[in-house]
């Protein structure tokens, strides 16, 4: 008979692979169908909709595990409750500002690929606050879940103490 070991959560991972792939295509249905004047319904019989569907939930995917990746890597080096101001300048730094910048970059990459100039469509105007808001959500979905992993330990810590 085997004994089969499930390995412990590590203390750094959000282990939220499904959320992460969910959300992007959420944002990318947001981001291609906001402000279209056709319906749902018609969108879904256009091709083009699922072509800016497919480029756009690329790019919210990619962006989404920058902000995940990042988060990860400053947990390890930069805790929230020893250097703050620290962890608070390089979480926006290069979990919000160079996503931010990347997200236009890449949105202008995709314009580019149908000879299509980012400075004359509505990108800059209505999609790219939109985008900027929810790269700022993200983010504070990720501190949000580090505190709550932190009060839980505690929590736990708590309850296994012997009454004394």
């Amino acid at each position: 008979m085997t004994n089969i070991s499930v390995a412990p959560k590590t203390k750094y991972g959000y282990h939220d692979f499904y959320f992460r792939l969910i959300l992007s295509l959420i944002a990318a249905h947001f981001i291609v169908a906001f402000g279209e004047t056709e319906s749902f319904f018609q969108m879904l019989l256009s091709w083009d909709y699922y072509r800016s569907l497919l480029y756009s939930a690329a790019i919210a995917f990619m962006l989404v595990n920058i902000v995940y990746l990042v988060t990860i890597k400053l947990d390890r080096r930069f805790d929230w409750n020893k250097q703050p101001a620290k962890r608070v300048g390089l979480q926006l730094a290069l979990a919000l500002v160079l996503p931010a910048i990347l997200a236009f970059l890449l949105a202008t990459l995709y314009f580019r690929l149908f000879d299509i100039d980012i400075f004359v469509t509505r990108y800059l105007t209505y999609d790219y606050p939109v985008i900027l808001l929810m790269l700022l959500l993200v983010n504070v979905y990720y501190v949000a879940f580090y505190f709550y992993r932190q009060w839980k330990t505690v929590r736990e810590n708590l309850s296994n103490m012997p009454a004394g």
